[in-house]
């Protein structure tokens, strides 16, 4: 069954990009509906649309995503720096590290950007509420998440990582849609 998947995503990229994250981050936002207990907005239409939402981001994402890797050996390359290097103590190379970087740093802004322009246009609702913790996102979550995925070599555990990625993505950009706040026991708590 592995075999198959890597067949039809190498034989078609993009398709299995546009299905990756259409199925991956709804399910992600559905994840966060849960947690935020504020359940879905809108109805099956509303997430129909969200899922081909999500599928237009993995499109705009995956030649982006490879692209970064080669703009990071690049340039490494021009600095004269090794991309084999091996950041000490851990398995990643500095290739991994600097692809982590560059993808979080050019890649993720517009990404989260689209998402919620996306999302506000199938909501008919404006505003970007939730956007500067999902920004910040990056530098703490997706830029070493990000870095230990690139250090993987292809396989099912990349394959499994990759949608722990995308279904993270979504329930990071779904708590940040819906303005997830703590629970009242949990503000309460905090208050005394």
């Amino acid at each position: 069954m592995y075999q198959t998947y890597l067949e039809l995503a190498t034989r078609w990229p993009a398709a299995s990009a546009f299905v990756h994250f259409a199925v991956l981050a709804t399910l992600g936002e559905l994840l966060a509906s849960i947690v935020s207990r504020k359940g879905l907005q809108g109805g099956f239409a509303a997430q129909l649309g969200r899922a081909l939402a999500w599928g237009v981001v993995g499109v705009v994402a995956w030649p982006a995503g490879t692209g970064f890797g080669a703009f990071a050996r690049s340039v490494l390359s021009t600095l004269g720096i090794s991309a084999g290097l091996t950041i000490p103590g851990t398995q990643m190379t500095l290739l991994a590290v600097s692809r982590g970087f560059c993808t979080s740093l050019f890649l993720g802004p517009p990404l989260l950007l689209l998402s919620r322009l996306l999302d506000n246009a199938i909501t008919r609702r404006g505003g970007f509420q939730g956007m500067k913790p999902a920004m910040v996102s990056l530098a703490w979550l997706w830029f070493p998440a990000l870095s230990v995925y690139f250090s993987m070599t292809a396989g099912i555990a990349a394959s499994i990582a990759s949608a722990a990625l995308t279904l993270l993505l979504g329930l990071v950009s779904g708590l940040g849609a819906r303005g997830a706040r703590p629970s009242k026991p949990a503000a309460r708590r905090k208050a005394r």
